[in-house]
């Protein structure tokens, strides 16, 4: 109390801090880093190994599994999946979501060191990639059809240089440029005459160009480094390779004699295609904790620099531009953040004298900029979830500042004089607004802690809550007193009483009067609100709010790059003749950079490709939204009749991966084909299901070399001779680099193997007796049917079922409809593993579900200090399921799913509602203080309190109108959820609050 008073009589200094804050809190909102979303880091890891030229058995056999089984000693393990292919095993390593991620991180790297040792000689070193967040800041495509790759390439190399000069950026990767091999392409029939065999050759080119430190000499007490420089510093000097002398000739035998050396495209690059053309891509990432905006408009000056000298003919598209879109975004959310401040402030000025109104309205203002101050340190990003939390609570912000003014008004109106009325209404104020600050900081406390990337990407929201309620009560105990204190005075008296408190008084007259009935009508209302959830659809998150979507395409097996570009391009073709499809950029043998926060990883193969498509769903009048023509799309691409498998997919706002999704599994490879074959059909006969599909691959055709072990022991030839050479053969090897002035050059030694019939006179060459056998003479040569792809889940094989939703249709009613009938097939030997969104939304509504009882716990203990009554409390906890029933009757009236967001506003209405009933249950205790009778004390509260709760009710649900209206799938039900919710439980605690009052409490 003492630092109030000194405030007060220290006015002028108080006001001038309040300025100097309230100008720091303005530059912190400047310099605070600004993005469109939360960055939310995934708990897994992706670890990848090449084994050159093995089967997809071998890779599973000899890499994935030694991967596989040691991945459970890792710190936070919850499960793994895995994927065996031609040459290449990627295991996918999953963290529980409490996990110490930067312990696991290092566990994994030491433990992969070890795994390292029990891998084959030939494997490449394990590649473990854990910064999956990490997200394109600018994509920047550079096409001219008239220019060759190579000058596009050098162009996007010359750019990537000026652009890293700009402050902010952390650094650019080109994606398609040109890559030249030296490929080493030996003559199957001269490599048998030179007496060489494949691992001789690979190891004499090898040895050439080896660089090893040699050390240094002292020279007349100087020191002086000694290098010896690589034999490859040309392309002549890697030909003129002295391999030794030839058997046949007797002369010396070079490189050139038995092959031809020479540069080559990369087969295995992957490719660029903007609207057809190809392209190179440039991508930016910003530095963290950076100002987006800020790097942005420096990084736009010098792209505009590059765009005016650029060469004739060049096409520089933005395909990215993420500060344009955290600018929309962010400029969205401040209009509703600015729209919701005039519109409680107007209700604040209606509802009360201009003179207190706008005294108690300068409570948001300030909140917001000090919450701004406290976002600094906090480490919290200006974006759409930290803003919309501003919105939510900024209604509530003048809620104390209201309370306070009123209860200074009040003693002012009996006589007091300023400073003895400041401190009476203080007196009168301070304990039920600091029960009521904490108990709807108590409400959002517990989601501080909800698991998972759910709780991750809504965090802002209670840390941003809590920090602003805390400015708000700080306001309302130093600024509003201070400002009452000068500029208040006694207001007129009247006794004219508005239709709104002579209804609430009727009300509660016949309440009263009947009050088992009121009861018993309230309990019957609740009943059917609870039955009213039966109605209402479950969502987990909604799609992004953003004009882009991607199409993943899986080539057949076995399929090439050249032929998985030609699907592609078939694809790009239909897509551009759609007038809502405004551009169309495609990686062939990869995945485009990651273009947004949930985009899922894809890896290099010859068999995928993926398509950004930018569109305007309303252009031609079609549709209403992203998701209808994304169901229109994939329906017209399925009708196509195209090979492989192609899909049309919306961005994810939080979770990746199809709303429909069953895991199948077994060690039994027949009963595991036979059984997701049952499951795709039963998921593809339900109504609504959309796209159903299962990444069983068909069955390829390979070429077995079955070596016969004693034969060729017999001539000194061991397994690994004959798999090292026929390796090297087709697989090809790199044996080392050239490096010139331009850029470096991979060496690739390969055959010039083109047919079954030259693979079977391969040779082969025994190190013991250096006789040279043709390949069929020690093995069998047979074709076979081998699975591309081994997928597998905690070790054990598994096949994926998975589906989308059509609009108009519910994820967890179809699953519901699913297990139903699932139940009648034989899965014996098989387990099915959901993964669906009805398995999210039970796992992440269940967290917020314990979050809600938790916080219920903290303010009960709260309102049993304050009120020291074991019973009291329960009074005031009748307030949430009155708001239950309005927000489940706002979400059925408004046509809007029970989603994440939706039931976080539920809860962050415990909160809110309890407020108004703390504030009524201590003026009835106080009436009764003062001699009045229960009932008479409860219609006296009612009548003393009914407009400061009307007017705190009423700015709190105007402040949510603006983001109600937004159309943004995310935030709307979160809005129609509160607004409804605080609108029905305040009408009702001015009732039943009351009435259970005086049935509980007796007279004294």
């Amino acid at each position: 109390m003492n630092i109030i008073i000194t405030c007060i009589k220290n006015s002028r200094f108080t006001i001038f801090f309040t300025v100097l804050l309230a100008l720091f809190g303005l530059y912190c909102y400047i310099i605070l880093p600004k993005q469109e979303s939360p960055e939310v880091a995934a708990p897994l890891a992706v670890i990848t190994t090449v084994y050159p030229g093995a089967s997809p058995e071998d890779v599973e056999r000899l890499v994935t599994r030694p991967i596989e089984e040691d991945l459970p000693q890792v710190s936070g393990y919850d499960y793994c999946e895995s994927f065996s292919q031609n040459s290449v095993s990627s295991v996918i390593l999953y963290l529980e979501n409490n996990a110490d991620v930067e312990k696991a991180w290092a566990d994994l790297s030491r433990r992969m060191n070890d795994v390292q040792r029990l891998l084959p000689d030939e494997a490449r070193p394990i590649e473990i990639n854990t910064n999956l967040a990490e997200t394109a800041g600018i994509i920047i495509s550079l096409s001219n059809d008239s220019l060759p790759q190579e000058e596009l390439s050098s162009l996007a190399q010359k750019y990537k240089n000026k652009l890293l000069q700009v402050d902010g950026i952390a650094r650019f990767d080109i994606q398609g440029e040109k890559q030249d091999i030296l490929l080493i392409k030996v003559d199957k029939t001269k490599i048998t005459n030179s007496g060489l065999s494949w691992e001789q050759l690979f190891n004499i080119l090898k040895a050439q160009n080896i660089q090893i430190p040699p050390g240094s000499v002292k020279q007349q007490d100087f020191i002086f480094n000694v290098r010896i420089p690589g034999a490859f510093q040309s392309i002549s000097a890697v030909e003129n390779t002295l391999l030794g002398v030839s058997p046949v000739t007797g002369i010396p035998l070079r490189l050139k004699d038995i092959a031809a050396v020479g540069l080559s495209p990369d087969e295995n690059a992957p490719r660029i295609r903007n609207q057809g053309h190809s392209a190179v891509l440039l991508t930016g990432y910003f530095q963290p904790d950076r100002n987006v905006l800020e790097v942005g408009n420096n990084l736009r000056k010098e792209l505009d620099k590059l765009k005016k000298k650029a060469p004739a003919g060049l096409q520089i598209k933005e395909i990215l531009y993420q500060p344009k879109d955290v600018s929309r975004s962010i400029s969205t959310f401040i209009q509703d953040l600015l729209i919701g401040l005039i519109l409680v402030i107007t209700v604040v000025l209606l509802g009360m004298g201009f003179r207190n109104a706008l005294i108690a309205s300068t409570a948001i203002p300030l909140s917001i900029l000090i919450t701004f101050i406290a976002m600094v340190p906090l480490g919290i990003k200006v974006h759409e979830i930290s803003i919309a939390a501003l919105i939510m609570v900024l209604g509530i912000l003048v809620d104390d500042a209201i309370v306070m003014t009123d209860a200074i008004q009040v003693q002012l109106d009996q006589g007091l004089e300023k400073m003895a009325a400041c401190a009476a209404g203080l007196k009168n104020a301070a304990v039920p607004i600091l029960t009521s600050t904490l108990t709807t900081m108590a409400a959002f406390a517990p989601l501080l802690f909800v698991p998972g990337p759910a709780g991750e990407f809504l965090r802002s929201i209670p840390q941003v809550i809590m920090t602003a309620l805390l400015a708000s009560f700080i306001i309302a105990m130093l600024l509003t007193p201070t400002l009452a204190y000068l500029f208040f005075k006694k207001a007129p008296s009247h006794n004219h009483r508005s239709r709104i408190r002579n209804f609430f008084t009727k009300f509660l007259d016949l309440s009263m009067r009947r009050k088992r009935g009121s009861l018993l009508a309230t309990l019957l209302v609740f009943l059917l609100a609870l039955y009213g959830i039966t109605f209402l659809d479950l969502q987990f998150f909604p799609k992004a709010n953003k004009n882009i979507l991607y199409v993943d395409i899986t080539a057949p097996p076995s399929s090439s790059l050249e032929k998985t570009a030609q699907l592609t391009g078939q694809v790009e073709t239909w897509l551009k003749k759609q007038p809502e499809i405004v551009g169309v950029t495609s990686s062939i043998g990869s995945g485009l950079p990651k273009f947004y926060i949930t985009l899922p990883a894809l890896p290099k193969s010859p068999q995928i490709a993926q398509i950004m498509l930018q569109v305007d769903p309303r252009k031609n009048n079609r549709f209403d939204s992203n998701e209808e023509l994304a169901d229109y799309l994939q329906q017209q691409i399925n009708q196509q009749l195209l090979a492989g498998r192609i899909r049309v997919n919306m961005l994810a706002k939080a979770y990746p991966g199809q709303p429909l999704q069953i895991r199948v599994r077994s060690k039994n490879a027949a009963r595991l084909a036979e059984t997701s074959a049952k499951v795709k059909k039963t998921l593809s006969d339900i109504k609504g299901s959309l796209n159903v599909a299962y990444d069983l691959d068909e069955p390829v055709n390979e070429f077995q070399v079955k070596i016969s072990i004693d034969q060729a022991a017999a001539l000194g030839i061991s397994n690994y001779d004959v798999q090292r050479q026929i390796n090297i053969a087709l697989s090809g090897a790199q044996v080392s680099v050239l490096r010139s002035l331009k850029q470096d050059y991979k060496i690739i030694l390969r055959s010039n193997i083109a047919s079954l019939k030259d693979l079977k006179i391969l040779p082969i060459k025994s190190p013991v007796t250096n006789q040279t056998l043709q390949l069929q003479q020690i093995a069998d040569i047979t074709q076979v049917k081998a699975i591309p792809t081994i997928r597998k889940y905690n070790g054990i094989r598994t096949i994926t079922v998975s589906g989308d939703v059509k609009a108009g249709y519910n994820a967890v009613s179809i699953e519901n409809k699913f297990r139903e009938k699932v139940a009648s097939l034989d899965l014996a030997g098989v387990e099915l593993i959901y993964e669906g969104e009805r398995t999210r939304i039970i796992d992440n509504f269940g967290n917020l579900g314990r979050s809600a009882i938790f916080a219920i716990f903290i303010i009960y203990l709260i309102l049993m200090l304050q009120f020291k009554s074991f019973g009291q409390p329960f009074i005031i906890f009748i307030t949430i399921p009155l708001a239950l029933i309005g927000s489940i009757a706002g979400l059925l009236i408004f046509r809007q799913p029970m989603s994440f967001t939706a039931l976080l506003g539920m809860i962050s209405l415990i909160g809110l509602v309890v407020r108004n009933a703390i504030l009524l249950i201590e003026y009835i205790n106080s009436a009764r203080s003062d001699g009045m009778k229960v009932e008479e004390a409860c219609k006296y509260a009612v009548e003393l309190r009914l407009r400061p709760i009307l007017l705190t009710a009423i700015t709190a649900i105007m402040g949510l109108l603006d983001l109600a209206l937004s159309r943004n799938p995310l935030f709307v039900p979160m809005a129609i959820a509160l607004m409804s919710g605080l609108f029905v439980a305040t009408v009702l605690t001015m009732v039943i609050v009351p009435v259970i009052y005086s049935l509980i409490v007796r007279e004294a």
